[in-house]
């Protein structure tokens, strides 16, 4: 599907829209984004594009060097495997390894550590990108070195990750306290949020359609604000 970026977006979403009756030749949602980086960009932002211009018309645009998500032409397969590697450095990877790093310390474990060994490293660099996934599966040079140590059920489970119910918080115990600091008497940016939006994000939430993630940064944001610069 990645070769039918070389179509207009508006040709492609028809197609996929005819093709519902033969499921088994329709393309993927993934190929009715505008262009492959909006396709990266969608599932990586929490509050991106119109989203982010409803609540917060005065926040302006992001600077002009970030090009993170910036891919509008059709790369070829290496090109684009590069890419999506940049992308994993410079825009996921970092949050992951502060995730894993406070996870795994408060359990006395070193996680980061072997997988900065030197010969590890020179390892990885070499291997081919497209050895790493197949059939919807990832990592597989460190699922097989792992099924030689741990039975292979335990390497298929479900990703548990290190979440914890936010979703639930902000509808419930942290609802009042979110409307307080960030809807109704925000510490700072109070001139680039709209009121209106932000109730109108809070409530769809409310109703089901979450926005966990970006309601949770709004509000880390102005008890940020609220400890480091409210005035003395």
């Amino acid at each position: 599907w990645r070769s039918s970026f070389h179509f207009p977006v508006i040709a492609r979403r028809v197609y996929r829209k005819a093709m519902t009756r033969w499921p088994q030749h329709r393309p993927p949602e993934a190929a009715t984004f505008a262009s492959l980086g909006e396709m990266y960009e969608t599932p990586h932002s929490e509050l991106g594009g119109s989203a982010l211009s409803s609540v917060a018309p005065g926040l302006g645009l992001p600077p002009d060097d970030f090009d993170t998500y910036d891919l509008t032409s059709v790369p070829s397969r290496d090109d684009l495997a590069q890419w999506l590697r940049r992308n994993e450095i410079r825009g996921h990877l970092e949050k992951m390894l502060i995730k894993v790093d406070r996870a795994s310390m408060f359990e006395s474990l070193e996680v980061r550590v072997p997988f900065l060994d030197e010969a590890v490293m020179d390892v990885a660099m070499r291997i081919d990108p497209y050895r790493c996934v197949g059939k919807g599966v990832g990592k597989i040079p460190l699922r097989n070195e792992l099924a030689r140590h741990i039975p292979s059920s335990a390497i298929s489970r479900p990703k548990r990750g290190f979440g914890v119910p936010l979703g639930d918080w902000l509808c419930g115990p942290l609802g009042e306290r979110f409307r307080e600091r960030v809807i109704e008497h925000p510490v700072i940016f109070e001139d680039c949020f709209d009121r209106k939006g932000l109730s109108e994000l809070y409530e769809a939430h409310l109703s089901g359609h979450h926005s966990t993630q970006a309601l949770w940064n709004l509000m880390s944001l102005q008890e940020w604000a609220d400890r480091h610069l409210k005035p003395i």
